[in-house]
Parts: C-alpha cells; sequence; structure tokens
C-alpha cells in the first residue's frame, strides 16, 4: 500500500479522482482502495510556539498579558519549537486537526505501508506543512517522495506518481519554507507586541505589511500635499476636412507669462499649418503573455471592477482545485519545453470545443523560455474543460480571461492593423497624429479587449490644416492613487521606474523576479494586502488602493519607534529565502539578519509616543454624565464606583436567558433609560421559563440592574 498526504480535504479527494484504475471508499479522515490510501492535512496541523509557551512556568490554563519585559523575544539557542495547532476561537478546527493527525499517524507507521507520497501544494509551504506532519509521527523509516503537481487532472496526477521523486530533493523548499516562518514570527510577534504596547492598541505588524501601508500612506499624502501649478499650454483645435484636429504645442509657459504664450498662438496662426508626410505601414500587433498570477489581477481588476482582488484568488484557487487550470501561484508568464505536451492536449480540447485557428508554436521565445521560468509556469487552461454555466460569476471571469488570453497566444492567424503617422509642420514645430486601423483580427477574435481603432483624419500631403492657437490656463496635476493593476505591477518590481511599469520586463528584470525579489511573492501578495484592508490601515474603492487614518498612524508610530523597512531591504530578506532553497543561504543566516534587524527596531524602546487606544462611546453614564466607554472585555464611566459592566454578564448568566452578552446597542440603551428584552429566563424555584424586560435603576447612587415582568408566564 502507498499513502498518498495532500495538504487539504479537497486536494486529497481530488487527487484520489484522478488515479486511474482505483476504486476509492472513504473512511474516517482518508479514503482507501486496493493499493492507495489517500488522506490529508487541514492546512497547518503543526505551528510554532507563541512566545509565551517558551516560558518555564508556562500554564496554558493560564491567561498571559503582552508587557515590554523580555522584549525582543528569540528563543534559546534559536531552537524554535512546533506543536499540535490550538485555536480557542475554532473548536471545530481543532476537532478536526485532532482527527487528522490520528489518522495520519495511524496510516503513516501502518506495517502494509510500503512508501509515502508527499503530495502538498507545489511551493513552499506546501513543502513545510506536510513535511511538519511527517517529522513529527512519522515513527519508522519508510521511503517519501514528493508529488509534484502543476494540474488536477488525471494525465498530470499520472505522470506526477510516475515521475516521483525522492522528498529530500526538495530540501531547500523545507528550508525556505522553515526560514520564512522564523523569519515571520521573530519580526512579526516582536514588532506587532513592540508597537502594540506602545500605541495602545492593537496594530498587527510585518515587514510586508509595513512596507506595503507605507506605500500607499506616502502616495496619499503626496496627494494631499500636492499644489497645482498653474502654467498656459499653446493649443488649437478646429475641423478640417469635418474632422476635429487637437494640436498642443510642446511649449509651455508659466502663469505670469501669458504675453510670450500670446505671442507663440500668433506666430502659429499666421504662419499656418500643412501636412508634410504621411505614412501607413500595415504592422503585426502581438497578443499580451500568458498570466503569471499578479498579471491575472491586474486583468481582472482593470476590465471586472466589481471582483475584489480576494475573490479573484479564492475563485483561481477552486479552478485549480477542479482541475480547470494549472497550479495558481506563479510568478512567470512563460512556458517550458517540459509543458509542450500539456499544451497540445489542451489546443486538442478547445479545437473539440469549436475553437479554431490555434496550434502550439514550440520554438517561440516569447511563450517558451525555461530561463523565466522558476517553480511554476504560466497560468493556463487544462484540457478539462468546464461547463461555463456551472461556474460562479466570478470563476467565470476568471477562468475566461486564462483562456482567452491562452487561445489569444496559440492563435495562427495574425492580428494585423494599418498604422499612420500624420505629420503636420507649423512653423518651427512639428506635430505629429498616429491612428490604427485593425484590418486582419487574428487573436482579437478570441480576446476583444487589445485593441481599439483610432482613425485619423482623410488629410493628403501637402493639405492646409486649419488652426487657431490660444494660450490655454491649465495646472499640474497630482500623481494617481494606485489601482490594483499598478500596485501589482509595484510589488513585483519596485525597483522600476513607474513611467516603465506597464513596458515590457528585460531579462535581467526578470531575473529579479524570479529571485523574489519582490514585495511578497505571487502566492502571499493578495492575501497580505487583505489583511491590511482588514486591519483598517487600507481600503480599495473601486480598484483604487487608498489610506485609512489609522494606516498613516500606523506609519507615523512606526518611524518613532524604529519599525522601519526600506524597499531594498525587503528585497534583501525575500531574496535570501530564494538563496536558501538554492542552497547558496543557509537558515542561520536568515535568522542572523533577523536578529540584526530586531537590534534596530527595539534601539528606541525607551521612546514615548502618543497612545492610539480608540475611544468607543457608546453612551454617557445616567449617574455621573462620563462618557461610556466599550473595552475588550466590559464598559465603564471610568469614575471609581460608577458603572462597570461586563460583557460576558454574570447577571445574565444567572437568569438563564438566551442573551449571554451584551452589546454596544444593549449599553446605549440601558443608559438612555431604555429597556432590553431577556428571553427564555428559566426560574430556579419552578423551573419554568419567563420573558422579562431589563432597565437600570439609579435610585442607590449607581446603576443596577432591574427587572420588569409581562403579564403572561410560559412554562
Amino acid at each position: 500500500m502507498y499513502l498518498i498526504i495532500a495538504e487539504k480535504r479537497t486536494a486529497g479527494e481530488k487527487v484520489a479522482s484522478c488515479i486511474k484504475g482505483e476504486h476509492f471508499k472513504a473512511e474516517t479522515g482518508y479514503l482507501k482502495s486496493e493499493n492507495y490510501f489517500v488522506t490529508w492535512c487541514a492546512g497547518h496541523l503543526y505551528e510554532l510556539f507563541n512566545l509565551e509557551e517558551y516560558r518555564e512556568d508556562y500554564d496554558p490554563e493560564q491567561k498571559y498579558r503582552w508587557t515590554m519585559e523580555g522584549l525582543p523575544f528569540v528563543p534559546k539557542d534559536r531552537r524554535f519549537r512546533y506543536r499540535k495547532k490550538n485555536s480557542a476561537k475554532n473548536p471545530s478546527m481543532n476537532k478536526t486537526v485532532n482527527q487528522q493527525v490520528k489518522v495520519i499517524k495511524a496510516l503513516a507507521n501502518d506495517n502494509k505501508v510500503t512508501a509515502i507520497y508527499h503530495c502538498g501544494d507545489s511551493d513552499r509551504e506546501g513543502e513545510v506543512i506536510v513535511r511538519n506532519v511527517l517529522q513529527a509521527l512519522l515513527k519508522s523509516q519508510k521511503p517519501i517522495y514528493r508529488i509534484w503537481l502543476n494540474s488536477y487532472t488525471s494525465q498530470a496526477v499520472m505522470d506526477a506518481l510516475q515521475a516521483k521523486e525522492p522528498d529530500s530533493n526538495y530540501d531547500g523548499w523545507f528550508r525556505s519554507g522553515r526560514a520564512r516562518a522564523y523569519e515571520d514570527w521573530l519580526l512579526g510577534i516582536n514588532g506587532t507586541r513592540y508597537l502594540s504596547l506602545k500605541t495602545g492598541t492593537l496594530l498587527p505588524w510585518g515587514r510586508c505589511k509595513y512596507i506595503i501601508v507605507k506605500a500607499i500612506v506616502d502616495r496619499e499624502r503626496e496627494i494631499r500635499n500636492f499644489v497645482p501649478v498653474e502654467y498656459y499650454a499653446v493649443c488649437s483645435e478646429v475641423e478640417t476636412k469635418g474632422y476635429p484636429i487637437a494640436l498642443t504645442s510642446k511649449q509651455t509657459y508659466a502663469k505670469d507669462e501669458l504675453q510670450n504664450a500670446q505671442k507663440l498662438a500668433a506666430q502659429y496662426n499666421k504662419a499656418g499649418a500643412i501636412v508634410t508626410s504621411i505614412d501607413t505601414k500595415a504592422g503585426t500587433i502581438s497578443a499580451g503573455k500568458l498570466f503569471s498570477t499578479t498579471a491575472l489581477q491586474a486583468f481582472i481588476s482593470k476590465h471586472y471592477k466589481e471582483i475584489d482582488p480576494k475573490d479573484a484568488e479564492a475563485a483561481l484557487e477552486e479552478l485549480y482545485q477542479a482541475g480547470y487550470t494549472t497550479y495558481p501561484r506563479t510568478n512567470s508568464q512563460f512556458l517550458t519545453q517540459n509543458d509542450m505536451a500539456d499544451v497540445d492536449r489542451t489546443i486538442a480540447a478547445l479545437k473539440k470545443a469549436g475553437y479554431t485557428n490555434i496550434a502550439n508554436k514550440p520554438g517561440e521565445k516569447s511563450v517558451y523560455d525555461d530561463s523565466k521560468v522558476d517553480g511554476h509556469s504560466a497560468l493556463m487552461p487544462t484540457y478539462h474543460l468546464p461547463e461555463i454555466g456551472k461556474l460562479t460569476s466570478v470563476q467565470k471571469a476568471v477562468y475566461e480571461a486564462i483562456r482567452n488570453r491562452f487561445l489569444a497566444v496559440f492563435c495562427t492567424e495574425k492580428c494585423i492593423a494599418d498604422k499612420t503617422t500624420i505629420l503636420i509642420q507649423c512653423s518651427d514645430e512639428e506635430f505629429k497624429l498616429n491612428g490604427s486601423i485593425v484590418r486582419q483580427k487574428g487573436w482579437l477574435q478570441y480576446e476583444p479587449y487589445g485593441q481599439k481603432d483610432k482613425v485619423v483624419p482623410p488629410l493628403q500631403k501637402g493639405d492646409s490644416v486649419n488652426v487657431d492657437f490660444q494660450p490655454v490656463l491649465k495646472e499640474t496635476t497630482p500623481p494617481q492613487r494606485f489601482t490594483v493593476e499598478s500596485f501589482g505591477n509595484w510589488c513585483q518590481a519596485p525597483w522600476r521606474k513607474e513611467e516603465d511599469s506597464q513596458g515590457e520586463y528585460s531579462d535581467e528584470d526578470w531575473a529579479r523576479i524570479l529571485h523574489e525579489a519582490t514585495i511578497c511573492t505571487d502566492a502571499t501578495r493578495t492575501p497580505t494586502i487583505t489583511e491590511c484592508r482588514n486591519n483598517g490601515y487600507i481600503k480599495l474603492v473601486k480598484s483604487t488602493y487608498r489610506a485609512e487614518e489609522k494606516g498613516e498612524q500606523f506609519i507615523d508610530a512606526c518611524a518613532k519607534l524604529g519599525l522601519e523597512f526600506s524597499v531594498k531591504e525587503i528585497m534583501e530578506l525575500s531574496s535570501q529565502l530564494f538563496d536558501i532553497r538554492k542552497g547558496t543561504a543557509t537558515i542561520d543566516d536568515c535568522l542572523d539578519m533577523c536578529q540584526e534587524r530586531l537590534e534596530a527596531m527595539f534601539a528606541n524602546k525607551d521612546v514615548q509616543i502618543q497612545s492610539m487606544r480608540p475611544d468607543y462611546v457608546v453612551g454617557a453614564c445616567p449617574v455621573c454624565g462620563t462618557p461610556v466607554k466599550e473595552w475588550k472585555e466590559n464598559f465603564s464611566c471610568g469614575t471609581k464606583g460608577c458603572l462597570y459592566l461586563k460583557k460576558e454578564n454574570p447577571f445574565l448568566a444567572a437568569l438563564g436567558c438566551k442573551k449571554k452578552t451584551l452589546t454596544a446597542k444593549d449599553v446605549a440603551n440601558l443608559c438612555s433609560g431604555k429597556s432590553i428584552s431577556l428571553k427564555g429566563c428559566i426560574s430556579k424555584k419552578t423551573g419554568k421559563t419567563y420573558d422579562a424586560k431589563l432597565r437600570f435603576d439609579v435610585s442607590g447612587g449607581h446603576p443596577e440592574f432591574k427587572l420588569d415582568f409581562p403579564s403572561k408566564r410560559k412554562k
């Protein structure tokens, strides 16, 4: 028997369904056939200790308050410890974790199992998730093989089983994943506690969170502080042969140079304008490249503004799990020579579905380039085509974007357009009009977003062009806010100038991208940005990122406390993880750099900054009139001996009513003299249930609970 361990249940079930000749039966926590056991983790079954768990006197039943004492904390001898995942907030997940730990332990050590196939997701996190489990649970020596899947199709799974490699071949991925976990723990836990304790409120911090929020905050402040400068442009827009022709001089003038602008306008109007050249050439327009994860997000946000990036990411994962698209987290827009057979199968399936004029393009450098792929190739559809009508609207948009780009890239018909350039001479300045008319659609039949006609006026060489140049008062404009597209481009290549962000990547650019010298990886970028949104640091408005007030306070506090990272430092840390994977750096190198950063971060440990603790006022105390504020576990007016109410209220618990917790709305009503309804209270004497109204009685000099009863009682 062979044991296959997947990262999650859906992945395990999909793998089992793709193994030819096997009939699986469902058992608790695993599937069984004649030759295979297939089981799964539930994401991370093992996780790093919390900081308090390293204490010698640690008591799991005790709640520990965060303090500055002992910060920054680094485990003794840098020995990080793992434990079974346990969440007080998610008992159902704990049940699943406990179940799968027992199942995997039993199956892995079953004498019938002669080999184990590691089938975690094909990335460093997937490598770590399954390896952590095997290191904790496997008690005997058995061969462990890695199954590296690029898609969930029968062909891909069977090919991967045949091509299995010793899991030790992926030690670099494991070391890199462990290093990233240690790095996130050291910097994230220390940074979050330091920042939160100093500001008086919980502010999750991480190196990538910081740089993402800072970029958006900096842009927001540039816009806010921008002072427009008025200037004069010299422009003409009048008709010639019934077509409006707009001409704008390259020469501009300061606001106090109106006379000079008028002089130039008069000079141009007197000289007149004439067409000196018309050049029309038939040119080929190339399709866009296949999508990386970042490029797909940019495309979706641009053409489907109603789709949130996190929903697009979830849909991409769902399509992959269903076997419709290839691995969803890739930083490349190219394929390798090994992908050619998969491309052939997908093209055959698309032809069978009715798509025409498509064929593989072996040797096409813009499509196949092994040097621009590290780990995973570009996104593409598999030969397993979905029923479009059964997809959700978001899945449909994502799938069709990937499929249509694939069709466009492998379309055999060229997209040909007549490109026209008209040169117009006016005095000593030359003006240029450009136009393009598509004569043969080619790949545009599959991806219509790619090109729009731009018609030029029907002018001939030697024609006079009507002009009426006038000074036009304009003003400079502030920089644009980041869109999902432009911010994704910046994160992927933060060293590039913004004006170059839409251009083709050079070979050097690709080398840096594949070396992970980026802000987050394609796998972590959207989740990290989503966390920043959930933390209240930034927001997304119609595909445009904006800074929140809390985000600006977060950045200011980081600056005062030394919790700053430059783009260069972020890229160096990310690149180091790549080096660890390749064997040119070690985990100790990573931890050395982290400890240096921690020392710098805590150099300003004694600095005092203004509290950011929010004041959540829910009402006024009916006795002293002081604002009643909501805290983590209670409501209080702050006056000693006056109003103090626990959210998990013992008075409600004693009544046995359905309501167990006081909300801000409840306390607001009580403070304003209103009552709140309590249903299903239980009489201690009779055991019968009844309803009541709860209100404040302040006759005794402080608020006390009083019950009013309706006339009818219920059994």
